[in-house]
C-alpha cells in the first residue's frame, strides 16, 4: 500500500549465494527460472542477485533505483530480459545477515511509466531497515533457547514435531523448506507453527526467540 508496484520478487539466498527459494508477484515463473539459470550468469555476473545486492555491504538506498525507462545500453540482459517483460521501473533492496552477507533479495517493478519518487525512496528506507533487522535476529544466538525447545517442562508445553519445527525456525529456515525438509504439506506446517505460537503466546520469530530464551 505504500510502495505502489505491478511485480515483486523475493529470493532467499543460501550461505553459498544460491538461491534456494522464491516468493512472486505477478511474474511468470519462465522468467525467474531463465534469470537463475542464464540471465545472472552473463557478462561476468553483472546482473546476478550478489552483485545487484551488494556483497560487500549494504548498498545506499539510492543505488536501488533502477530506471529502465531512460537505458540505452544494447545489451542482452536488457533487451531480452528486461525490456520483453515490460519493466520501465525497479526497486531493489537486499537483507542480511549478522555479518553483512546477502541472505535475501527483494525487486519491486513498474510496466507503467511512473518512477519512483523521493518520498517512496524515503519510505522504502525506513521499510528497508526494519526488514532488514528483523531478518538479521534469525542469525542471533539466543541463550538457552535449544535446551528450552527439547524441555519437557510444563513451561514448554510443545510436541515433539513442534519441538523440531521450532528447532528450524530459529535456524532461519522459511516453512516453505520446512515443508520439504520434513516431508509435511504447507498447511500442516502453517498449522504447527500456528499451535506453537498459540502455546507460548506469541505471534512471530521475534517474540519467538524472546520467549524461548525465557523458558
Amino acid at each position: 500500500m505504500l510502495i505502489p508496484f505491478d511485480q515483486a520478487r523475493f529470493y532467499f539466498l543460501n550461505d553459498n549465494g544460491r538461491v534456494y527459494d522464491e516468493y512472486l508477484i505477478g511474474v511468470d515463473k519462465r522468467w525467474t527460472r531463465a534469470y537463475h539459470e542464464y540471465y545472472s550468469n552473463i557478462m561476468g555476473g553483472r546482473y546476478s542477485l550478489l552483485a545487484r545486492g551488494g556483497s560487500t555491504g549494504v548498498p545506499n538506498i539510492e543505488d536501488c533505483v533502477y530506471d529502465w525507462s531512460v537505458y540505452h545500453a544494447d545489451n542482452e540482459f536488457y533487451s531480452d530480459y528486461v525490456r520483453p517483460q515490460g519493466i520501465l521501473h525497479s526497486f531493489g533492496f537486499g537483507v542480511y545477515d549478522n555479518h553483512d552477507i546477502l541472505k535475501g533479495s527483494c525487486m519491486l517493478d513498474r510496466v507503467s511509466n511512473v518512477r519512483f519518487t523521493p518520498e517512496e525512496i524515503r519510505i522504502m528506507y525506513y521499510i528497508r531497515t526494519h526488514l532488514d533487522n528483523l531478518h538479521r535476529n534469525f542469525y542471533v544466538p539466543v541463550p538457552g533457547n535449544r535446551d528450552a525447545i527439547n524441555s519437557t517442562t510444563p513451561q514448554s508445553p510443545l510436541t515433539a514435531r513442534e519441538k523440531e519445527i521450532a528447532e528450524l525456525i530459529l535456524q532461519g529456515i522459511t516453512p516453505a523448506n520446512i515443508s520439504k525438509k520434513l516431508h509435511l504439506s504447507r498447511n500442516t506446517v502453517n498449522k504447527h507453527i500456528s499451535n506453537i505460537h498459540a502455546k507460548l503466546n506469541v505471534t512471530n520469530i521475534r517474540e519467538l526467540l524472546v520467549k524461548l530464551s525465557q523458558l
